[in-house]
């Protein structure tokens, strides 16, 4: 298996594009987007260190859906021991580089890895606050794949 590492991922102004042509608002895209089950959103605030989930992402996780938040090193704890600093090293260089990521690496539930597809951007929110945000969600074939910046 291969792992690779790209800096700077960005969002993709050519799906803004076509959703845009549509008309479809922010919030009914948000709102398909929570009807696909296997998918998850998160937000994880660079300021405290917490991480903010949807049920998807709990999910995936293999976690009970909680209302609060998360920390980092809980999340990371949950990947396979092997992609463990792989994880960490995305989001430390995303931080770094203000750039966001992508991978696919494995979770752990009790002992069988699921393989996950990331998908991250980092913003700076209104209140000049840094996030980091994006998605999960399971794939079927076990490729290992990390993505920071371009992709």
């Amino acid at each position: 298996m291969s792992s690779h590492l790209v800096v700077n991922a960005k969002p993709n102004d050519d799906v803004t594009r076509q959703f845009e042509a549509l008309g479809l608002s922010d919030v009914q895209i948000a709102d398909l987007s929570a009807i696909i089950e296997d998918i998850g959103f998160w937000r994880y605030d660079l300021d405290t260190g917490l991480a903010y989930w949807s049920e998807g992402v709990f999910r995936l996780h293999g976690r009970e859906v909680t209302d609060g938040p998360i920390s980092l090193k809980a999340a990371i704890a949950d990947f396979h021991p092997d992609d463990r600093e792989l994880v960490s090293k995305c989001v430390s260089e995303a931080i770094e580089n203000q750039c966001g990521y992508a991978y696919t690496l494995r979770l752990m539930r009790g002992d069988e890895p699921v393989w996950i597809s990331v998908h991250a951007r980092y913003d700076v929110q209104k209140d000049g606050h840094p996030i980091l945000y994006g998605c999960i969600f399971p794939i079927a074939a076990p490729a290992r794949s990390i993505t920071i910046g371009s992709a």
